[in-house]
Formats: C-alpha cells, sequence, structure tokens
C-alpha cells in the first residue's frame, strides 16, 4: 500500500537521506543512481522543490533513470519559485513607492492647510 504524501514528508524529515532515498524509489520505482548529485541538487534547490519535482516526475512515464528528468523538474520549479518571489518583490516596491507619494502629498496638503489657517486668521483680525 502506497503511503500518503505527508507521511513521506514526515518520513524524509526524520531520516533525512534514507527517507529520501525510500520516498525516491517508492515515488519513481528506481534507486538513486547519482547519489551525490541528487543531494546536491537537494541543497541548492531544497527540500519542497525536489519533493515536488519527484511527484511531478511520478505521473511520467519514464523508462529509464529519472534522475536527469527530475534534476530538470526541480530546476524549472527553481526558476518559476525565484521569479515569483522577483515579482512579489516588484510588487511591494511599487506598493511602497505609492505609501511614499501619498505621505507626501499628505504633507503638502497639512502645509497647505496650515497656510490656510494662517490667512484665514489674518482675515478675521482686519475685520
Amino acid at each position: 500500500m502506497e503511503k500518503p504524501i505527508l507521511d513521506w514528508l514526515e518520513i524524509i524529515r526524520t531520516h533525512g537521506k534514507s527517507g529520501w532515498s525510500q520516498f525516491y524509489k517508492s515515488m519513481l520505482g528506481h534507486p538513486i543512481s547519482d547519489v551525490a548529485r541528487f543531494y546536491s541538487s537537494v541543497d541548492h534547490f531544497g527540500d519542497t522543490v525536489v519533493f515536488e519535482a519527484i511527484v511531478a516526475t511520478s505521473t511520467k512515464n519514464i523508462k529509464d533513470d529519472p534522475l536527469n528528468y527530475v534534476l530538470s523538474v526541480a530546476g524549472k520549479f527553481f526558476i518559476e519559485k525565484i521569479e515569483t518571489i522577483d515579482e512579489d518583490k516588484k510588487y511591494q516596491f511599487a506598493l511602497d513607492k505609492a505609501k511614499e507619494r501619498v505621505r507626501m502629498q499628505n504633507e503638502e496638503l497639512e502645509i497647505k492647510i496650515e497656510q490656510a489657517k494662517e490667512i484665514s486668521r489674518g482675515y478675521n483680525e482686519i475685520i
């Protein structure tokens, strides 16, 4: 019987490399062919990205060693993740810029209100 994905996450978290090996073989039907390259990719791309790449690869019908495909998918997911972060940063920058513009406009408005009050006081003194 297949383990649920959440169980695999816990196994990987608690058992480390042996958990990764079990997960990889269970999902793809092959042992990890280049262990050093695989774990280097886990270090580089991150656990989540490689985990998602293995799950995505498991839905494909790959007859030979799936490692190259897994790492290719992980690289694609990693780039997408970075682009998403970049878009979030661009949005946050635009938001911060808009907030600063509004703050400056509010300051200018406060100055104009104070000037209008002074003019009004001067006008009332004349009358």
